[in-house]
């Protein structure tokens, strides 16, 4: 479990970074479902194919099953 901060005037961060198996996926925590993540261009340039979940406590248990298939192994 990691999470992501940038060092400049303007932070940028992401709650928690998740690596399994080889695959990454990030979680932004909001109160609010419609909230969005706000990364900054410079995750996005490093990390283009990672997903970014936007996590609030409405929506926990369907971000929660949608990453457990995104995680499965492909057949």
């Amino acid at each position: 479990m990691y999470f992501w901060r940038t060092s400049k005037k303007k932070s940028n961060e992401l709650d928690f970074i998740e690596v399994v198996d080889g695959k990454m996926e990030t979680f932004e925590c909001r109160t609010s479902p419609t909230a969005k993540a706000k990364p900054g261009p410079d995750f996005h340039k490093a990390y283009p194919d990672c997903p970014i979940r936007t996590v609030a406590p409405a929506t926990f248990l369907q971000v929660w099953l949608e990453s457990e298939e995104y995680r499965k192994p492909a057949v």
